[in-house]
């Protein structure tokens, strides 16, 4: 019951005064106590990631992945580590890229015009997706499945609101 008093602490300070160090403060205290779920570390982690800073995010990830945690933990905690990672070099990948315009005053039409990217930290490769961005395949994959389910939502919505 203690680990989820901090939790809620966190939760609060999170939601109700976005205030993201108090959260982070509350949580990782939650997520440190005895028979605390490991989720709660991650949690964290997305935290400091709300809060801006997502360097910190990342470190802190890090550090848990080397504690002494249960495999399943230290997946989710991979899991959360390699978005956050992605996402890091995704923006890195976005400033070469406005470099690279600056320089030959034209757009890129393929990722490969950019050079040797970092790996993919999804497990993908860097695309140039429709909307313009450079990203892993993964997420453009994810992405292109959940614009199909909203698409088709929005289509069947109308459909379940006749009165007939």
């Amino acid at each position: 019951m203690r680990n989820y008093r901090h939790f809620a602490i966190g939760m609060n300070a999170f939601l109700y005064r976005h205030d993201h160090e108090a959260a982070f403060h509350w949580v990782t205290t939650a997520a440190e106590r005895p028979n605390a779920p490991g989720w709660y570390r991650t949690a964290a982690a997305g935290f400091v990631e709300e809060g801006g800073d997502r360097r910190t995010a990342l470190r802190y990830l890090e550090e848990e992945m080397r504690a002494d945690q249960k495999p399943q933990v230290r997946d989710a905690l991979l899991v959360k580590y390699n978005s956050l990672l992605h996402d890091e070099l995704a923006d890195q990948i976005a400033k070469h890229r406005e470099r690279y315009v600056q320089k030959f005053d034209q757009d890129i039409s393929n990722v490969d015009e950019l050079g040797g990217l970092p790996e993919d930290p999804l497990g993908g490769g860097w695309v140039l997706s429709p909307d313009g961005r450079v990203r892993s395949s993964k997420r453009e994959a994810l992405l292109q499945r959940q614009a199909v389910v909203d698409e088709r939502a929005m289509i069947l919505l109308p459909m379940r609101q006749r009165p007939y």
